[in-house]
């Protein structure tokens, strides 16, 4: 949070409140009210982000002080509604576990290949010919252990794995 410090270094709060992972079950939060009185900033902003289920977000209100003093309770709606109306204008991207593989193969089995690929929501990241197709290929965690005995299947088990199954 340091950074935004920096950045409204005349902000009289920088209050901050994050979820990482499942909102229901998180890996970690936290929140901070920055010198206002405790759980008027930090703790509001971390209930939107909850009810909301926003997990791997991270809220941050830069409050300067109008010289009206806005009392707890005004303290506790303002933070919640700046970051109700910041989420409602938001855009958000879904990001999953994502896993790449270099597969050789022989012609004859691209064109299936390609087609369970797509199938299983993945893509085709480079692809190199000689004399066996190299495919680079990108899926979804979830769709690796499905996708491999598939491609076993079309291609007779003569499909092979050169990289790593590992994790992006």
């Amino acid at each position: 949070m340091q950074h935004y410090r920096e950045r409204y270094k005349d902000a009289n709060h920088v209050c901050w409140a994050y979820i990482i992972g499942n909102t229901r079950q998180p890996l970690t939060q936290a929140f901070s009210d920055d010198g206002e009185p405790s759980g008027t900033a930090g703790k509001p902003m971390l209930h939107v982000l909850t009810e909301r289920e926003l997990g791997n977000t991270l809220a941050v209100v830069v409050r300067y002080f109008g010289g009206v003093k806005l009392g707890a309770g005004g303290l506790v709606r303002a933070y919640s509604a700046a970051v109700s109306q910041a989420t409602a204008l938001a855009s958000f991207t879904t990001i999953s576990p994502q896993r790449e593989l270099t597969l050789s193969l022989a012609f004859a089995d691209e064109a299936r290949l390609r087609q369970l690929l797509q199938q299983c929501a993945g893509e085709v990241l480079t692809q190199h010919y000689s004399h066996q197709v190299e495919l680079s290929v990108r899926l979804p965690e979830p769709a690796v252990s499905d996708f491999i005995e598939q491609m076993n299947n079309v291609t007779a088990g003569q499909a092979q794995i050169l990289s790593p199954l590992g994790t992006n």
